[in-house]
């Protein structure tokens, strides 16, 4: 095999494999969260959107009660309370906001009220920035609502 041969051959398949690549990239330099499944393990209908910059909803999704959807979030980065008024995304359940989230540094953080907290509280489960993830949010035996962030392969 020639030289412009091999280097055509591998062209072609890192091409192929360019989301592979990309995935492993994001996870890796904690890049770009994205989040592909939201479940509402709740008796409510859940409500998720995001404010990345032009200060209207972005990936505005409902999710009835007991319900799974599948669709795309980028999870807004920011760094500071002048960033975080235009760029983090939101959850409801019944209409009440459940947590606001954000990514700042390696993390993926939140608060469950809608301000920015520095080094805030990472989300619970993967909440290492970078990659694809998924979103469960479910009430305890005693009604309590919680949620956590997984991965998604």
């Amino acid at each position: 095999m020639s030289f412009i041969e091999t280097v055509t051959s591998v062209g072609a398949w890192i091409w192929t494999n360019k989301d592979a690549f990309g995935l492993s990239w994001a996870e890796l330099m904690h890049g770009v969260t994205n989040v592909k499944r939201w479940h509402n393990g709740t008796d409510e209908e859940m409500e998720v959107w995001k404010l990345d910059g032009s200060g209207v909803r972005q990936d505005n999704y409902r999710i009835s009660a007991g319900q799974t959807v599948d669709g795309d979030m980028w999870i807004p980065w920011a760094d500071n309370a002048s960033q975080y008024a235009h760029r983090h995304a939101v959850i409801e359940i019944g209409g009440r906001p459940l947590a606001h989230v954000w990514q700042s540094g390696t993390r993926i953080r939140f608060n469950t009220s809608d301000s920015f907290v520095p080094n805030g509280e990472s989300v619970p489960g993967a909440a290492k920035a970078g990659g694809n993830r998924m979103i469960f949010v479910k009430k305890d035996p005693r009604g309590q609502l919680g949620f956590v962030i997984a991965g998604y392969r």
